[in-house]
């Protein structure tokens, strides 16, 4: 009877195999092939997607990006804030030692912010890049200068082997945003 019992479960399983397989390969409806396909075109400031408005944020008052993307970006009441070097804004160049980047980095990050409408008070996550872990205790004393009702974001610190024009600390963060 095992064995029966066996063969009658082997049936079903191969019956119910053959039927899914029919089917996932059975050819689909004309009706089906004929639907209109529905474009859209993004421009290159604002966009909809997902029915979210998308929008450039830039600052005056903090550098130039280096390469094609954008200071921050607004979506869905959020500011995503691109990594911020310590470049002065108005020459371009590094300011210094991991300190005075770490400054001019948050300097021009607060910038950007308020450009978005934003602040330091309505940031929710931070990522810190250094090119030596080293400087992390450095780093955290004046990032915590920052957020003054120490109500401090979720954060990510990590080491890499480079930053763009060999800084010492970049760092990007997602704020709360007024549209």
């Amino acid at each position: 009877t095992w064995g029966a019992s066996c063969r009658q479960t082997a049936s079903f399983t191969y019956s119910l195999v053959c039927c899914l397989l029919s089917l996932l390969f059975r050819p689909v409806p004309k009706m089906l092939t004929r639907l209109p396909v529905r474009r859209t075109v993004a421009r290159a400031t604002s966009a909809r997607r997902n029915f979210a408005t998308v929008t450039s944020v830039n600052s005056l008052d903090a550098p130039k990006a280096i390469g094609p993307y954008s200071q921050a970006v607004r979506a869905n009441g959020f500011l995503f804030v691109s990594g911020c070097l310590g470049l002065n804004p108005h020459t371009g160049e590094l300011t210094g030692d991991v300190e005075q980047q770490a400054k001019q980095a948050l300097d021009n990050m607060s910038n950007v912010l308020k450009a978005g409408n934003s602040t330091f008070d309505k940031v929710v996550k931070t990522t810190i890049f250094l090119a030596d872990m080293s400087d992390f205790p450095k780093v955290n004393e004046i990032y915590a200068k920052y957020f003054p009702s120490k109500q401090f974001p979720a954060r990510s610190t990590v080491a890499v082997k480079t930053l763009p024009k060999n800084g010492l600390v970049e760092i990007e963060c997602i704020a709360v945003s007024a549209e």
